[in-house]
């Protein structure tokens, strides 16, 4: 990556991608200077501020997230990609309702991301909505056989309803 960077140093997704090593290596600051250099590089485009709201994220920043968020959505009202990190932040913070609402905006953008369906269906089941847990489950294991969080969770509520029928309540 950065020796694609010196080769171009106008190479954006080199940026990005080093961008999200960095803050898997737990460099937070290294990823915002990358994050940086997208933003100076493609100023009205969203990729340089959803690279800064993952760093944010990552430093529990959560305000400072959401605003580059907005601000990329600001860029472009159909990056779906930042309503569905909205969605993120709002569940880390525990804001339910505001992160049905972000995951729920993303999907009608982008019908076919699986993980948007998965996480709003986990917070629709903590929320008591089961058959639309169950739904979005059932979605996101149709456009991802592999999707790990709508798996365990489809198999919970399995779980749970065969409890269910052992205890007769049906």
């Amino acid at each position: 990556m950065s020796r694609a960077i010196e080769a171009d140093k106008e190479f954006v997704p080199a940026y990005l991608l080093r961008a999200n090593v960095q803050l898997q290596k737990g460099q937070p600051q290294q990823a915002m200077a990358d994050c940086d250099a997208i933003t100076r590089l493609l100023p009205e485009e969203p990729p340089g501020y959803g690279c800064r709201g993952h760093v944010h994220r990552a430093l529990r920043d959560y305000p400072k997230a959401l605003a580059d968020f907005d601000e990329a959505l600001g860029k472009d009202s159909k990056y779906w990609v930042a309503l569905y990190d909205k969605g993120t932040v709002y569940a880390l913070q525990g804001q339910a309702e505001q992160a049905i609402a972000s995951y729920s905006a993303a999907i009608a953008l982008n019908d076919k991301h699986d993980e948007s369906y998965a996480q709003r269906g986990r917070l629709r089941i903590a929320a008591g909505d089961i058959e639309g847990g169950r739904t979005d489950f059932d979605k996101a294991l149709a456009l991802n056989g592999r999707n790990h969080t709508a798996a365990i969770g489809a198999q919970a509520l399995q779980v749970g309803r065969a409890l269910d029928a052992l205890a007769g309540k049906r």
